[in-house]
């Protein structure tokens, strides 16, 4: 048998079988890690991280992408502490320019019935942000170490809506932003102004030592 018909009639050669197995059997292995990449970048934008991940445009092109977040701007999924209190990701924000009845707080009806207000204020805003993901603004820093913030549900300032709705106040000492959202709740005796209650800042002074940082916070 000459030379040039040596594989005629036997196994084709190495090089050849593997060849062979490839587009009969498999993709590339890189292949298949790029498609699990783009799996787990779709999924954590649908979790509401994108902006911590880069585009797949940015990722093939080796550029980085734009920073998760802007310096003053903390975003995710909020844990609600109390009525003017969040956590997202381990930091505890309070809500600029209002104030909630604390969570052993207690105020009373319009029939003089007591009721826990600042566990209702607590789980309205509960309610309110559900499992959606929070953007909050940063104005300050407070004496506890929290971010004190403007806190979005997309477009919709939660600050103004617990105003709005009698489950906090606005805190003139420090914010006249939410003036007129109190005044209209206050009309209406919506929340806290269908019956009798105290000043959330006065219940402090009249329930926690001036030194001791309150509870939850």
């Amino acid at each position: 048998m000459d030379r040039d018909n040596i594989f005629a009639f036997g196994r084709p050669p190495k090089r050849r079988r593997r060849v062979q197995r490839f587009v009969q059997y498999g993709r590339p292995r890189s292949v298949i890690l790029l498609l699990g990449l783009v799996g787990a970048l779709t999924v954590a934008h649908l979790m509401g991280y994108g902006q911590a991940f880069p585009t797949l445009a940015d990722f093939l092109a080796g550029r980085d992408s734009a920073p998760a977040q802007k310096a003053d701007t903390i975003t995710g999924f909020a844990s609600v502490i109390d009525g003017d209190t969040l956590e997202i990701h381990g930091q505890r924000i309070r809500l600029h320019g209002i104030d909630a009845p604390e969570s052993a707080q207690r105020c009373k009806d319009g029939q003089g019935r007591e009721y826990r207000c600042g566990q209702q204020a607590a789980l309205a805003l509960a309610d309110r942000i559900g499992r959606q993901p929070v953007s909050c603004e940063k104005r300050d820093i407070d004496r506890y170490k929290r971010i004190v913030a403007v806190c979005r549900l997309g477009v919709e300032d939660l600050n103004a809506w617990l105003v709005s709705q009698g489950a906090a106040m606005a805190y003139r000492q420090y914010s006249r932003d939410y003036v007129s959202q109190e005044d209209q709740a206050r009309a209406a005796k919506r929340g806290i102004w269908r019956g009798e209650f105290t000043e959330p800042w006065d219940w402090r002074r009249g329930n926690y030592p001036v030194d001791v940082p309150y509870p939850n916070r």
